[in-house]
């Protein structure tokens, strides 16, 4: 009975939260703008305001922004831990590992390219306690050994000690390390699956792999559209997870054009894109995601669920506003940038 209220009051919250969520117009307005001060002064009356107080909008910088952007999900995802502690569920503890593994992957990125100086400015201190890493070394780091004694969970050591062990940081191997973070991220989360009642089991599983196959859909545009790798070596990048087989995710990476109609490798056909060469695919395909999170929104009862769509919903938020602030910094024609949002 008591799990029952605290779902049902979980459920009002997140609602409640989503309801304040950017829409359109806000970010027609902020296209609008020729500067990312103003961007920030707009944000400040919005439900960023909170995590933007004491910013000076004149002088902070994009990746500060960017920093801050995550920062805000963070704070929105521990609002609602206060009603989750409730439940026996350890589910919606999960997300924290999938802050934890994004926040690894970043200090990996800004090391790889020499500015490990910055995760000191950008780094979530919370998120830091909570997965063992020392900044003080990361930030001073000049080998990979330097970013292995700084990661001091031994989990996160292990599976990115392979890409990291002996290597230049140049060298660092970035795509590697991201699907060997996203795969431990999707284990554990089937893992999860197996605590749960069969009707709860299928709608996350459904959630599961459709988040799986867009991140692989996406994988394979990159590398088809940008670098030209053949079917080989993109496979060495696809996550084990989701509706394509073996097989499948094979012929699809080893299709000639960018613009062939993916959906014909799925059973589901509700990944039939709009291939057209003026559209940003990416931002398309993740439509599918914020199409569902929508729906889920309104209509599903299991608070799990429900939970899943607000965090998607929110991170889709976070990548709008970092395309907004750097188109803009950039100074990139506004119907390009609107391009690259889901909205």
């Amino acid at each position: 009975m008591l799990e029952n209220l605290c779902s049902n009051v979980l459920v009002t919250k997140m609602k409640v939260m989503n309801s304040r969520r950017l829409t359109l117009q806000d970010y027609d307005e902020l296209l609008k703008k020729k500067y990312v001060a103003d961007i920030v002064a707009y944000l400040k009356e919005t439900h960023f305001s909170a995590v933007l107080q004491g910013v000076d909008a004149s002088s902070i910088k994009c990746d500060e922004l960017e920093g801050l952007f995550k920062t805000a999900r963070i704070m929105e995802y521990k609002k609602l831990l206060k009603y989750v502690n409730n439940f026996s569920d350890s589910f919606f503890k999960l997300f924290w590992l999938d802050f934890e593994l994004e926040q690894l992957l970043t200090m990996l990125l800004l090391f790889k390219v020499g500015r490990n100086e910055d995760f000191g400015i950008i780094h979530s201190a919370e998120l830091v306690q909570n997965m063992k890493l020392n900044v003080g070394i990361i930030v001073n780091a000049k080998s990979t050994a330097d970013i292995l004694r700084g990661i001091k969970n031994r989990k996160y050591v292990a599976i990115l000690k392979a890409e990291l062990e002996n290597v230049e940081p140049e060298n660092i191997n970035i795509l590697l390390c991201e699907k060997k973070l996203k795969t431990y991220f999707y284990e554990q989360m089937y893992e999860h699956l197996k605590k749960c009642n069969k009707a709860l089991k299928g709608k996350l599983e459904k959630k599961i792999v459709q988040q799986a196959d867009i991140y692989n859909l996406q994988v394979i545009y990159r590398f088809k559209k940008y670098y030209d790798y053949s079917a080989e070596e993109i496979m060495e990048f696809i996550i084990p997870y989701g509706n394509l087989a073996d097989s499948g995710r094979k012929r699809l990476a080893l299709c000639k054009q960018i613009t062939e109609d993916y959906s014909v490798l799925f059973k589901d056909k509700q990944y039939i894109f709009n291939l057209d060469s003026n559209i940003f695919m990416e931002a398309e395909m993740n439509k599918n995601l914020l199409n569902d999170a929508k729906k889920t929104m309104k209509m599903e009862r299991y608070a799990q669920a429900i939970f899943w769509s607000f965090m998607n919903l929110a991170e889709l938020e976070q990548r709008n506003l970092v395309s907004v602030i750097y188109g803009i910094e950039n100074k990139q024609d506004p119907e390009a940038i609107k391009k690259m949002l889901v909205c």
